[in-house]
């Protein structure tokens, strides 16, 4: 049985939607508040949040 298709991640579909390359994510200030608002929600990359200093929450599961 071969794999399916790898699927893009929210982030990957909202750089695509926003017209973004790589290059150009640290000066979009439409990305950063959609990364300051999902980033206990979807993957972004590490790089770019250590970029602008957004700090996840380390305790995703929600357990006390």
């Amino acid at each position: 049985m071969l794999p399916g298709p790898a699927l893009a991640t929210a982030f990957e579909i909202e750089v695509r939607q926003l017209h973004l390359m790589p290059e150009t994510y640290t000066s979009s200030t439409v990305l950063r508040n959609w990364c300051e608002r999902n980033r206990n929600r979807f993957y972004i990359p590490e790089w770019l949040l250590d970029q602008w200093g957004i700090i996840v929450d380390a305790d995703l599961s929600g357990a006390a």
